[in-house]
């Protein structure tokens, strides 16, 4: 990968796919694993490493708390600020329809998937 890092990697793919589409982990390998028949042996792979890219700012607001929660419910994380990215946290399209349900329900208010998808945090 030369001087390639994941900051170079995801700016490259932020300038040229939508944030839902740039993966929430990368993992930086030298070499491909390949199998005796040359194929690649993706049972080899390492598990990708979780970094997190923002810093973490805590929430100030009632509504920032909640919502913070509700994104860690849905996700499973244990830690979740508002300046963190959904996608980078490993959301995916279905989360992201699960938390706008979840929001209507216990917040009472809309949040459209569609909102989700275009805001960064």
């Amino acid at each position: 990968v030369g001087d390639c890092n994941v900051e170079t990697i995801r700016g490259v793919l932020e300038k040229q796919l939508p944030e839902y589409m740039i993966p929430s982990t990368f993992t930086l390998m030298d070499t491909f694993p390949r199998t005796i028949n040359g194929k690649l042996d993706t049972t080899s792979f390492p598990e990708p490493n979780a970094v997190r890219i923002t810093e973490y700012v805590a929430p100030e607001t009632a509504i920032h708390v909640q919502l913070c929660e509700l994104v860690q419910q849905v996700l499973g994380c244990p830690k979740v600020g508002i300046l963190c990215s959904f996608f980078e946290l490993g959301g995916a399209s279905i989360d992201a329809i699960r938390l706008s349900g979840l929001v209507r329900s216990q917040l009472g208010c809309k949040l459209p998937v569609k909102t989700i998808f275009e805001s960064k945090t």
